[in-house]
């Protein structure tokens, strides 16, 4: 038993934060993609390749709760999107407008910003997420 405990103690490296977000508005069927960004790059074209992490989850009742493990304390954004095909890309139209439902860390409106949209971690409660359709 005590090699169990010690071998989980230093599973988990010291610092290590977990950042749990929620998300809300994504319709039904599909998945979600959530991407966590430490610097901007990628962060407003919701590039997961440019991403720190990337977690998915089903939909159900229209989100899901995805969770970042083993973070540094620090800040960070997250987008996240509405992937209704699974194809793990979120669709935008000839101009780069999103047609699936898409959303960041902090909901602030207009264009995302990831100075805007930064949450610190360890954070005192659940990043939440809500997703909305702006483009067609």
């Amino acid at each position: 038993m005590r090699i169990l405990i010690a071998a989980l103690l230093l599973a988990a490296p010291a610092g290590a934060e977990t950042l749990v977000v929620k998300v809300t508005g994504a319709g039904a069927g599909g998945q979600v993609v959530a991407s966590l960004y430490s610097v901007a790059a990628g962060f407003s074209g919701f590039d997961t390749k440019k991403a720190a992490a990337v977690q998915m989850a089903p939909v159900a009742d229209g989100g899901a709760v995805i969770s970042f493990a083993g973070l540094k304390p620090g800040r960070y954004a997250v987008s996240a999107f509405h992937d209704a095909d699974k194809d793990g890309k979120v669709k935008t139209n000839f101009i780069g407008i999103p047609r699936e439902a898409v959303g960041v860390s902090n909901n602030p409106g207009g264009m995302p910003s990831f100075e805007k949209s930064l949450v610190t971690v360890p954070a005192a409660a659940p990043v939440e997420i809500s997703l909305r359709k702006i483009g067609g």
